[in-house]
This record gives C-alpha cells, sequence and structure tokens, in this order.
C-alpha cells in the first residue's frame, strides 16, 4: 500500500483548500438570478414590484427583458419568451416597489408596463442621500394585513403642510413614500393631490397603489375606478398579490376621508383583524389555488361554513356570486342564509354583449317560477324571461346580445310562491336594476379603400376619314384587373385584349397626296393580334414609379405575295415612367411594341385638380397597324366620377400620318375601382 509523507498530505490540503475557494467564488458568481415586473411607468418614473427584501438595492445595474406569450400552433399550449431591450439602474429601493433609471430614450419609447427586469440580489445596500425605508408590509401571497401605522388624513384647508403644498409636489412626496414602502403616508399624501386635482392619474394610481398596502380595498376599488384600463391594472395586480383583489366591476364615486374611521365595503376593515383569521384567509386562498371551479368553491363553501360572521364572509359572498355569474357554468350553492334572494348586479356592460344574470336563493326559499323582467331604458313595455335552476342555490338567465343597447338596460325579479302569490324579489318595477350600456368600441383595423381596381376599354382609330375609300384603321378592346400592394412593388395589373387593324403604308395610297385607292396588296389587308398581359409597377419614391409590360398571343396578318395568311405566336413590351400620383396630376411617358403590328411611344398627362372630373391630354406617336408609315395622334380624355368606385371616361382623338391623311377616333372606358 502507498504511503504519504507529510509533504504530500501538506499538497493534498493545499489542493483542497484551493478547490474549496473555487467552489465559493463559483457560487458567489452565479447567484440565482431574480425577476421583477415593471407595474408603472410615468413619464421617466418605472416602478417594478421587486425591492430590498428580494436584494434589489440602490445603485444597482439590471437587465429589461420584453416579454412575449404566444399560443403554439400545434400543442395549444402557451410559448414564453424575453427579449432583451436593454439595461437601467436601480435609483431608489423600497420595501415592495423600486424606481428605476432609464438613460436610454429609445429604451423609455419602448419600455412597457408588463416587462420584465432581471437582476443579481444584493446584501448591502450602496450609501446615497434620499430617507431611508420605513417599516411596512412586503408583498407576499396572503391577504394584505393593514398596518399598524394609523392612516393620517390631509390637514384641513390652508393649514399644516400638506395642505400649503401644491398638487404636484404632493404626488412627488406620496411617490417617495411609496418607494420607501411609507403606504399610509403616500396614501394621505396622494389623496390630497387628488383633492386638489382630481385630474392626476398618478396621484389616484399611487393612492389606489397605497390603499392595497394598508388594507383599504374599498378606496382602492374607488381610485381604481377613475383611472384608464392600463393604470387600473396595475391597482389590481398589486391588490391581487395582497390577496385581496378588487371587484370585477369598478364604479366611480365620490373617494371619502382617507382617514375615516368607517371602513368601506371591502374585506378588510380599518382596525386590524383577529391574526388568526388572516391565517385562515390566507390558507382557504392557498388550498383554492389550482383547483378546478367546482372544487374551489367547495373550499370557499367550507371556508364561510365555519366563519360565517367573519368581517371578510360578506366580500366572499359578493366576489364569488359575481364570478358564478360570469362563468355561465353550474355550480355548487355558497354558503347563503337559508331566506331570501341575494343577487349582484353589473353596473356597465358594452352594447351588443348578452347580459347574464344570476340570482342565489336562500335554502328554504321554494318558488314555483322566477321571471326576469328587462327593457332597454325609457321604453315602455317589459319583456319576460323565466330564470332555470342551476345546481342548489342559483336561478340563472341570459338577456340577448341584440337587446342589449344604449343608453341602459332596466330589470327586476318577480317570483311565484307555492300559494301562487306573486311578489318583487329583487328590486321592483317602480324601482328596477339599472345597468349602463355604453356604445361597442371597433377594434378592427379600418378596411382600406382603393386597393382594385377593373377597367374594359373599347377604342377605334382612324387614319384616313377624310381622304379616300381605303381604310387605315385599327380597333383596340381590353379588359384588365389591377391590384395596389402600396409598397415598392405598388401595383400588378392583368389583362385580355385584342388588336384588329388594316392599312398603314402610304405609298398603297398613291403616295402623300392620298388619291388612291389601297390595290390588294398584304400592307391593306386585315390583321388580328389576341393577347393576354402582365404588369408590374416599382415606386422608388411617392412622386415616382416605373412600370413595365410583357403582351404575349397569337398574331393573324396575310401572306406576302399571296392571298393566305400566316398564323404564329408574337410577343410584346411596354415600359412607362410616371413623375406624379396615380390617382393625382402626374405625366407619364411610355413606348410600347408588338413584333410585326407596329410601335407606339405616348406622353400623357393627367389633371386631377377636380375630383370629379379627372382630364388627360395625350400625344401618341405610332406606325400601328401594320408596322410602316408614323402618325401622330392628339386625344382627350374626360372621366365622370358617379361614385367613389365607379366612373365611365370618354376619350376622341384626332389621327394624322400627312396633312392630306388624316382622320377620327373615339373611346369609351368603364372603371370599377375600390
Amino acid at each position: 500500500m502507498a504511503r504519504f509523507d507529510r509533504s504530500t498530505w501538506l499538497r493534498l490540503a493545499r489542493w483542497g483548500l484551493a478547490a474549496t475557494l473555487l467552489l465559493a467564488l463559483a457560487r458567489g458568481a452565479v447567484a440565482e438570478e431574480r425577476h421583477a415586473l415593471v407595474v408603472a411607468i410615468d413619464g421617466d418614473d418605472v416602478l417594478v414590484d421587486a425591492g430590498k427584501p428580494a436584494g434589489l438595492l440602490r445603485g444597482a445595474p439590471v437587465q429589461v427583458f420584453h416579454l412575449v406569450i404566444a399560443k403554439h400552433p400545434t400543442t395549444g399550449k402557451p410559448v414564453k419568451a424575453a427579449f432583451p431591450i436593454g439595461g437601467a439602474t436601480v435609483l431608489e429601493a423600497g420595501t415592495a416597489l423600486s424606481l428605476l433609471s432609464i438613460g436610454d430614450p429609445a429604451l423609455r419609447a419602448r419600455l412597457v408596463v408588463g416587462d420584465e427586469v432581471r437582476f443579481q440580489p444584493r446584501t448591502a445596500d450602496e450609501p446615497g442621500p434620499g430617507p431611508q425605508p420605513g417599516p411596512g408590509p412586503g408583498p407576499g401571497p396572503g391577504p394584505a394585513e393593514p398596518t399598524d401605522e394609523p392612516v393620517p388624513s390631509p390637514s384641513p384647508a390652508g393649514t399644516g403642510p400638506v395642505a400649503s403644498a401644491d398638487a404636484e409636489a404632493l404626488e412627488t412626496q406620496a411617490r417617495q413614500a411609496l418607494v420607501n414602502g411609507q403606504y399610509a403616508e403616500a396614501l394621505a399624501r396622494a389623496a390630497a393631490a387628488v383633492e386638489k386635482d382630481p385630474r392626476r392619474p398618478q396621484a389616484l394610481q399611487i393612492a389606489g397603489v397605497a390603499a392595497c398596502y394598508v388594507g383599504r380595498v374599498d378606496l382602492a376599488a374607488r381610485y381604481a375606478a377613475r383611472l384608464v384600463m392600463a393604470r387600473q391594472t396595475v391597482v389590481r395586480q398589486v391588490c391581487m398579490r395582497r390577496g385581496t383583489p378588487l371587484p370585477t366591476t369598478l364604479a366611480a364615486g365620490e373617494v371619502p376621508s382617507v382617514g375615516s374611521a368607517t371602513p368601506g365595503p371591502g374585506p378588510a376593515p380599518a382596525a386590524r383583524p383577529d391574526p388568526q383569521l388572516l391565517e385562515e384567509l390566507a390558507a382557504t386562498f392557498g388550498a383554492a389555488a389550482g383547483q378546478s371551479q367546482e372544487q374551489a368553491y367547495r373550499v370557499w363553501q367550507q371556508y364561510l361554513e365555519r366563519h360565517p360572521d367573519s368581517p371578510f364572509a360578506p366580500r366572499v359572498r359578493q366576489e364569488l356570486a359575481q364570478r358564478v355569474a360570469e362563468a355561465g357554468g353550474p355550480t355548487p350553492a355558497l354558503n347563503t342564509p337559508a331566506r331570501g334572494y341575494h343577487h349582484q348586479p353589473a353596473t356597465r356592460i358594452e352594447a351588443g354583449h348578452p347580459l347574464a344574470v344570476a340570482i342565489a336563493i336562500g335554502v328554504d326559499e321554494r318558488p314555483r317560477e322566477v321571471w326576469l323582467h328587462h327593457r332597454r331604458a325609457g321604453a315602455s313595455t317589459w319583456q319576460r324571461r323565466t330564470l332555470e335552476r342551476d345546481g342548489d342555490g342559483y336561478l340563472r338567465t341570459t338577456v340577448p346580445a341584440a337587446e342589449v343597447q344604449a343608453p341602459g338596460l332596466e330589470y327586476f325579479v318577480e317570483a311565484r310562491t307555492g300559494d301562487d302569490a306573486v311578489s318583487s324579489v329583487v328590486a321592483d318595477e317602480a324601482a328596477p336594476i339599472e345597468v349602463e350600456v355604453t356604445e361597442t368600441v371597433a377594434l378592427t383595423a379600418p378596411r382600406r379603400r382603393g386597393l382594385s381596381r377593373v377597367s374594359a376599354l373599347v377604342e377605334h382609330v382612324d387614319f384616313n376619314s377624310f381622304g379616300a375609300a381605303a381604310p387605315d384603321r385599327y380597333t383596340m378592346i381590353e379588359v384588365d384587373f389591377a391590384y395596389r400592394f402600396k409598397g415598392p412593388v405598388y401595383a400588378m395589373r392583368v389583362g385580355l385584349g385584342t388588336l384588329q387593324g388594316q392599312g398603314g403604308a402610304l405609298d398603297a395610297y398613291g403616295g402623300a397626296d392620298n388619291t388612291e385607292d389601297c390595290p390588294n396588296r398584304e400592307e391593306c389587308r386585315e390583321r388580328t393580334f389576341t393577347y393576354a398581359y402582365s404588369e408590374l409597377e416599382f415606386r422608388a419614391q411617392k412622386n415616382l414609379s416605373v412600370s413595365g409590360r410583357v403582351y404575349a398571343g397569337g398574331l393573324q396578318k396575310p401572306r406576302v405575295g399571296s392571298s393566305d395568311e400566316v398564323r404564329r405566336s408574337a410577343f410584346g413590351f411596354m415600359g412607362a415612367v410616371r413623375i406624379g400620383e396615380e390617382r393625382g396630376t402626374n405625366l407619364s411617358l411610355g413606348i410600347a411594341n408588338v413584333n410585326d403590328f407596329g410601335t407606339t411611344g405616348e406622353l400623357k398627362l393627367q389633371w386631377g385638380k377636380v375630383a370629379r372630373l379627372p382630364l388627360t391630354g395625350i400625344v401618341q406617336a405610332t406606325n400601328l397597324p401594320s408596322g410602316e408609315e408614323l402618325g401622330v395622334r392628339l386625344a382627350i380624355e374626360a372621366g365622370y366620377k358617379a361614385t367613389s368606385w365607379f366612373y365611365p371616361t370618354l376619350r376622341i382623338s384626332y389621327n394624322a400620318r400627312t396633312i392630306n391623311h388624316a382622320g377620327l377616333g373615339a373611346g369609351l372606358a368603364m372603371v370599377f375601382d375600390w
């Protein structure tokens, strides 16, 4: 067996000590990363829901991530991803909230409520100016326990430091107190700011959050009801984390004095409740979490049976009754009194949405029939619906969406007992329940108009109307469809057409004098090009576009030196440049060619100053239809927009190859644009 001398043992000890130190350093280097959420943004102030107890201290760097939650297309499960968008520094760290300093303006612009903040926890605060945090409850899953610190009332008007400060200074003091965990002070300062200026949303939000922390959910609900949805959501999240969620429906009203000794309708009274009741309520929250709806209701039913006189019982019954009405499915009966009918009405609903009505009835009630009478606010007649039983303790019905219309809905409930007596059990005809109905807000994007166009064109062009009887003319019929993408590829067009003509060689008519009829030559015989085309238009900038078109079709023309005809494939192209808006005033220049048929160059000026009467002037140089002698066309085109999607267009032209070889032309187009 190998033997170790003293030097060997010393070397092993040194290696062991080094390994231990390395492990300790590595463990410190990979400290657990912690997460927080952005709960409020007001200008340069960004609040996150973590503070000193979580290891987030003043001066600490944090990384900000944008959260994206999507539904997996195959499994249907939610998929969560976080994308880094920048870094920030903790400006002030409180007990439950911290204030971040965002130096990058681009990051401030991208930051939204709900973004995630990640940081490495620290164990010692960095020194710096500012008040030290006072005692305050930290965020936890249990219910909100009122603090021992009394809630101070604002000083009377004209006295004390609170009354002398203006609303902005009070709001700043309230925000600092909230960051430092001095929730009662924050509530008093924010309430005073609201009294001075009721239109300060940040002060309302601070008051709502602070009220959650001191157990005044009644105040939190009333402040939140006066906020827009985004700020209201922040107050809801804080109260939910404190274990005292706000009611689903919030009614705005006059906010009572912060120092009032009379508690509001929330579950937490102003005085500290029995700690044992708080522990029991927290345990019930934990037992109901993660359960099915039916199992959760049974957990709360058992709680109400054990504590029917608890100060939290009325609020629990109210909240669960409202959740039952929203769920719309069968649920076990709540612990309700043996007698009576109990209903939590909605206060506001959006027009065009069905209104579910649920009535909790006492276990000793045995009605034969129960009816809901409802009408639109201001109507003279009532409509009646029967409430159906749902489980042992509920009656339900639904007012259809078509009957929920602004400005409001009124209803009351009647019951028929075993002795055929009919009586009102929830409100009555003289004083019905009133529900505000708001107009439906359209969330869909406005439809984009002017993207599609269909046009049909018929035009006859004659170069020899005033000369000999020999023809020199062509007729064009064309139908196309265009779709505008409104991007770099501005538009795509496809179309079908036919071009039929004869003549075009001056020597076939006795030269420039145009004194002879066209003999039986191939230039004077009829030829036809039937084609399809495809076109793309590219817009380099708003007032400059370039388009290209390709023709493909069949050509039928006379055979040289014979009376027979030749049929073969033919191809062509067109290119154009437009300066100006398509529907406004613009100038375009283009050229087109079809082999064995001819070439056309065109200059077009469109005048769009009169919306309903677009006018266009056209100058063409062309050798259609035979590709021989060049001629000039002068045309004017006028349209009339009878509607926003349809307008006809008329074109009249003068066409000449020489002064003696000239004629007139006309065309008609129908345009459908939507």
